[in-house]
């Protein structure tokens, strides 16, 4: 009997919100049509996640405390950071469905740029289960105006999907039953890794071939997934199966990856900033609209503006906490924030171990 071991990293994760939260708690105001309801916006929406946190993770509704009813003793040895997770993703995912309103009401002119879709990248972070499809201006049209450069709302959209099909390929129970031996079944398992980290790889160099692979998460997955599983093993993995086809890689609701490049043969990089392309004039959906998260309807209202500002230029390797300033001409700006992978491709890529139980 085969079985897929998903490890999730909850040190990882932690750090992984985190730098979400600072990205979306210090996105610079200024730009948007009305700086001042922006930022007293955002500001409720950080002084809210923080009063939830205390309110539910903390003190009697403790998640630790219920588990062990209260003795010291118990929580002494069983309580981790783990057990309050859930509660502080809870809490995140309303913060970061705030921020949104937030930007739709008051900063309208950023939703097709590369900060929003950091802030979005929050949501999806730090709601595992969320429909991707229910979140407005994202992924943003192809040429979208004041969009940036790197779609990175579709790189992310493959991402979850391609983290998605891991387990579908390993669990594939009538494939592996096909296989006679366990030298077979192991193969077949190695490939299914290998043509995960292929189309990880693929996401990043064929949705924004232009844009420097480092600013895309290229490094994160070079760091914490291709060394720790030998992608310099994979070639014979990715010639001699199909991923696409056979392993299930090219399918739509997989990622729909075409291309699986072997070690050493990926594409030329690209040396491109992630650069917001112009300027939005007027609300994408009209001046007043509702989007839904799961059953929740979040009524828009936005803000009116003469005059359109352009996108939002942030300088700094990592996090949005290290400043902004305008540069650029023509409404065009640069965003040099790293984007990091979320909780759920994390989680479930980094922590994937494949083993064979009996006979």
């Amino acid at each position: 009997m085969w079985s897929a071991c998903i490890l999730i990293l909850a040190a990882l994760a932690s750090q992984l919100q985190l730098g979400q939260a600072i990205d979306m708690m210090y996105r610079d105001a200024s730009v948007c049509v009305d700086p001042p309801a922006f930022k007293e916006c955002r500001h409720r929406a950080y002084e809210s996640r923080g009063d939830c946190v205390k309110k539910n993770c903390y003190g009697e509704n403790d998640p630790c405390r219920k588990a062990c009813n209260g003795d010291a003793t118990c929580m002494q040895e069983i309580c981790t950071k783990d057990m309050r997770a859930d509660c502080y993703d809870a809490c995140s995912c309303v913060e970061a469905q705030d921020v949104i309103d937030c930007t739709a009401t008051s900063c309208w002119n950023e939703v097709y740029s590369c900060e929003y879709g950091e802030t979005v990248s929050g949501l999806v972070y730090s709601c595992p289960d969320a429909n991707l499809t229910q979140i407005p201006f994202w992924p943003q049209p192809d040429n979208a105006p004041g969009g940036c450069a790197c779609n990175s709302g579709k790189l992310t959209m493959k991402q979850v999907q391609i983290a998605n099909h891991v387990e579908t390929c390993g669990d594939n129970t009538t494939r592996l039953n096909e296989l006679s031996t366990d030298e077979e079944r192991t193969d077949y398992l190695r490939a299914c890794q290998c043509c995960t980290m292929s189309a990880l790889l693929a996401s990043i160099w064929d949705t924004c071939p232009n844009t420097e692979p480092s600013l895309i998460t290229a490094d994160y997955w070079n760091q914490t997934l291709l060394g720790p599983f030998d992608w310099d093993s994979c070639t014979r993995y990715l010639q001699e199966y199909d991923c696409a086809g056979t392993l299930g890689f090219g399918a739509a609701a997989a990622g729909g990856t075409q291309n699986f490049y072997e070690p050493g043969k990926l594409p030329k990089n690209g040396t491109g900033m992630l650069t917001n392309t112009g300027v939005l004039s007027t609300p994408v959906s009209g001046s007043t609209f509702t989007w839904t998260f799961g059953s929740s309807a979040h009524p828009i209202t936005a803000a009116a503006s003469s005059t359109a500002v352009p996108s939002a230029t942030r300088t700094g390797e990592s996090t949005a906490s290290q400043g902004a300033q305008k540069t650029g001409g023509s409404g065009e700006s640069t965003a040099a924030v790293r984007s990091r992978p979320s909780i759920l491709v994390a989680g479930t890529v980094i922590g994937l171990c494949i083993a064979w139980v009996g006979s």
